[in-house]
């Protein structure tokens, strides 16, 4: 059975308008959903200070796991305390109904909180290699202490064995001359 290049074509034509029949409706629902919120900068503004406490929150958190480690914070802190004063700013210019100034602070706010995030991390990470280097180290200390005490206490050992055993080997002969002068 021979297939005709004609039906080939056709039915390669229906696969791909099959294929990207849900990505044309899903560009027309995205693009719809952006212009409408384009028009809306109250909407941009709140979302903008949505994001924005989404990453202080997260960048708290980062923070804390890496306190917990033992991760030097405080210029952090300091960085967040800042993100989160643009925060309120935001707030402030959104209720003032400033939407431009809101959203530009709320960014701000974002950006900040997200370089503190990803700063806390690497500090997180970093603290955690050093303290597992540590770890190593100690746990090597501790073999090789044992390891030279073992052979010494040995040493130690085989040393006063022999000295007891030349001991006896003087006091054998001790007797023995002892015997052979009383005869």
């Amino acid at each position: 059975m021979q297939r005709h290049p004609a039906n080939l074509i056709l039915a390669l034509f229906l696969f791909m308008v099959a294929l990207s029949s849900p990505v044309i409706a899903l560009t027309t629902v995205y693009s719809f959903r952006y212009e409408h919120v384009s028009y809306q900068p109250e909407a941009q503004a709140q979302q903008a200070i949505d994001d924005a406490q989404s990453a202080i929150n997260s960048a708290y958190t980062d923070l804390m796991l890496a306190d917990s480690t033992g991760a030097s914070i405080t210029d952090l802190l300091s960085s967040l305390n800042g993100a989160i004063t643009e925060l309120n700013q935001a707030r402030s210019a959104f209720n003032t109904t400033d939407y431009p100034s809101a959203i530009t602070l709320a960014e701000s706010a974002q950006a900040t909180a997200d370089s503190v995030s990803t700063e806390a991390s690497a500090r997180r990470s970093a603290t955690l290699v050093q303290q597992q280097a540590q770890l190593i180290i100690i746990i090597g200390v501790v073999i090789i202490t044992v390891f030279i005490t073992y052979f010494a206490l040995t040493r130690i050992i085989r040393y006063q064995r022999e000295k007891k055993r030349e001991f006896l080997r003087m006091e054998i002969r001790l007797s023995d001359e002892e015997d052979g002068e009383d005869t």
